[in-house]
């Protein structure tokens, strides 16, 4: 990408302008068949962050997921080396609670030049703050809260991986448990010695930081700082209503200067636990940003169980969004109803893909042909009978009719009005005919695979080649065609039949509820429900594999 620079980079409004036609702007031909997410003037909605622009696109087929798209703001040198050197580090040690993505450095196509994206499976669900805002008053869902921040933050410790800017904006609550977005500041031992491309949110990291400071232990302050916010809040839940705004409690003069703050007597005030917390967090703002201990190493978690299996009931929050659903296909006029004296209307054209009238229709959806590009013969009719309609050949039959009559078939010995008038309809089949065969072969050649069974998101970046991916989980609620697509699309050699579930020696159908559920490190796929068995699993009671 050194082609590019901070001398022309795209505003907002040209990526939004730009996005609206995917066919157009993107490279990938995943992308090119899905479409913006719009709110209700019909914009794209976009979200807006230090860095990026996040467009969300929706795959066309109903079910199959969506993308997030971050259009970067701004001209970063290294932005493409940072982002492989993370890739491959999660090739190899995936987190669940990372989405996975893929940078294309000639993604997307704004005013004649190409710049950069990121595509990444969307993750959908309230950010941190907009979810505390519902559940502020009920302790136990905060605290579950809390929990699953220790979980996340010992499955990144585990992975070698740094996120470099923890806050409520890049936490995403999805069913209960916490996922991150926004990966331009993370840290992996690859990218040691490099100085941090971000220092992250204001209120979240240690007052002393900066750019020099890039190691696995820059997370250590945030973590340990979100984590006090809320075990103080779920036994104080006032403190939201009297110190979150840009933050969740603590601000940058907290930690500036913590004995003069407010806010960390309050904390103290509020329990023991929070009182031994509120003394580290001041004791590591005072001091250099690596002495700051990690969280694990100060909390013990009280539970390893999944999180599905100690979340509190009814614990799910509705994000906020603007946006609004495209409007859907025309309802097909309904059949008349039979009645005595009547006639059922019958169709006057064969609409099978096979057989087909050189008056026939073809099969349509909407009202517009449907055209399969492999089929060469069947296109040749639809396109040579679309220039017929089109090119007001029935005027220049007239004209060239009487012309071919007077002057050319005299030339050729051709005499009587009924051979001049079947040469000349031979002529206009065989031109016409030549015209359809020409764009029946465009269009095999140029199409671009579309429709077919909906894909989960995981599949669709999949399918924009990101090597060595471990195998994508199927959502509950994907149809069996999808899911067999979902490990094509993956890169499978075989398609796996049933999920088993090794912690309760049990195996599901993909698409069953319970699959969801299961936590990666006790998941084990069988190619079929026999050799599930033959392993010792017992068949799921609710799917019945």
């Amino acid at each position: 990408m050194r082609h590019l620079s901070a001398n022309f980079w795209p505003s907002a409004r040209a990526f939004a302008e730009a996005v609206q036609c995917p066919a157009v702007c993107f490279e990938e031909p995943t992308l090119k068949g899905m479409l913006p997410a719009v709110d209700r003037l019909g914009m794209p909605l976009v979200t807006s962050g230090q860095f990026a622009y996040v467009f969300k696109l929706n795959a066309q087929q109903q079910g199959g997921g969506a993308l997030a798209v971050r259009c970067f703001r701004g001209f970063l040198g290294d932005r493409e080396e940072r982002y492989r050197a993370l890739d491959a580090h999660l090739n190899s040690r995936r987190v669940a609670a990372l989405p996975r993505f893929k940078y294309l450095p000639r993604g997307v196509l704004v005013a004649g030049r190409r710049f950069p994206i990121l595509v990444m499976e969307w993750v959908a669900g309230p950010t941190l703050d907009v979810y505390l805002e519902e559940v502020v008053g009920r302790r136990e869902v905060v605290l579950h809260l809390a929990g699953e921040w220790l979980r996340l933050m010992e499955s990144l410790r585990a992975a070698g991986v740094a996120h470099g800017d923890l806050q409520h904006g890049n936490v995403i609550v999805e069913r209960g448990q916490l996922r991150l977005v926004d990966l331009d500041g993370a840290y992996v031992p690859a990218l040691r010695g490099l100085p941090a491309s971000e220092v992250g949110h204001q209120h979240y990291q240690h007052p002393a930081r900066g750019a020099d400071f890039f190691a696995p232990e820059v997370d250590n302050f945030s973590a340990l700082a979100v984590y006090l916010s809320l075990i103080a809040l779920a036994e104080r839940p006032a403190l939201w209503r009297e110190h979150h705004d840009e933050n969740l409690l603590f601000t940058r003069a907290d930690f500036q200067d913590p004995g003069a703050s407010e806010l960390f007597r309050k904390v103290r005030e509020t329990g023991p636990e929070q009182a031994r917390l509120a003394d580290a967090l001041a004791a590591a703002a005072a001091g250099h940003p690596a002495e700051t201990p990690w969280l694990l190493d100060l909390v013990e978690p009280e539970t390893r169980l999944p999180a599905w299996m100690n979340a509190p009931a009814g614990i799910e929050v509705d994000g906020r969004t603007r946006e609004v659903a495209r409007a859907g296909p025309a309802a097909a006029e309904a059949e008349p109803a039979w009645s005595r004296g009547r006639h059922r209307r019958q169709p006057m054209n064969i609409t099978s893909n096979t057989v087909q009238t050189i008056f026939g229709g073809r099969p349509s959806k909407g009202g517009v042909a449907v055209l399969d590009p492999t089929d060469i013969g069947g296109n040749t009719l639809v396109f040579a009978k679309r220039a017929v309609g089109d090119s007001y050949a029935y005027l220049w039959w007239l004209i060239v009719h009487n012309t071919f009559l007077t002057f050319v078939w005299g030339g050729f010995g051709i005499t009587g009005a009924g051979a001049a008038l079947f040469c000349t309809l031979l002529l206009f089949v065989g031109a016409f005919a030549l015209y359809g065969l020409g764009r029946a072969f465009y269009e095999a050649e140029t199409a671009t695979p579309q429709g077919g069974p909906a894909l989960h998101p995981v599949a669709i970046l999949g399918a924009l080649g990101a090597a060595a991916a471990p195998a994508p989980q199927v959502a509950a609620s994907t149809s069996p065609a999808a899911a067999q697509a979902v490990t094509a699309v993956a890169g499978a050699s075989v398609v796996r039949r049933v999920v088993g579930n090794a912690s309760l020696s049990l195996y599901h159908r993909p698409t069953c509820v319970w699959v969801d559920r299961i936590a990666p490190r006790h998941r084990a796929d069988f190619d079929s429900a026999a050799t599930a068995h033959a392993a010792g699993y017992r068949p799921c009671r609710v799917c019945s594999p």
